[in-house]
């Protein structure tokens, strides 16, 4: 009986192993995709290549990162577009706030109580100064007539 746990065991243990070998597989190969192409040509390769870069930087305690992309008509555009979606997404992270207002109004009428609620929430990034930052991926790739860029930011913690 125990000898039969432990095989159970073992091939669990292979499974799980080869599930994690075959998923860091998958973000290798849409890394290699998103580096070898100049030209996206639908939006399943835009899938890929975001997949493939923005999955690929893990944060730690130590540092964070933050993916962007920028579309536009003009190179310098796509490019500035791409590093503020990048500083959002980090000062999303190290400042943002939930905000949430919610109300409910009661009133009688003739045919009994009309009762109204109302819920907002929000998520606001408190002004944040996100400098000293690395680039640590950046590539353009041309879409039809635009550019669409990629940029990821690692941004050091202060420990």
């Amino acid at each position: 009986m125990k000898f039969k746990i432990n095989q159970i065991l073992k091939i669990n243990v292979i499974f799980i192993i080869i599930g994690l070998l075959a998923a860091c597989s998958s973000v290798d190969k849409n890394l290699d995709f998103a580096q070898s192409k100049t030209m996206i040509n639908n939006d399943q390769e835009i899938i890929k290549i975001y997949d493939g870069v923005c999955n690929q930087f893990k944060a730690d305690t130590k540092k964070i990162y933050g993916c962007g992309i920028g579309l536009s008509a003009d190179l310098k555009l796509s490019k500035s577009k791409a590093v503020l979606d990048a500083k959002v997404a980090v000062a999303d992270i190290v400042s943002s706030t939930i905000v949430k207002k919610e109300s409910q109004i009661s009133k009688e009428t003739d045919k009994g109580t009309d009762i109204k609620y109302n819920s907002e929430e929000s998520n606001e990034i408190l002004e944040q100064s996100i400098n000293q930052y690395k680039v640590v991926f950046n590539k353009t790739y041309t879409e039809g007539k635009d550019f669409r860029t990629f940029i990821v930011i690692e941004y050091k913690l202060e420990v």
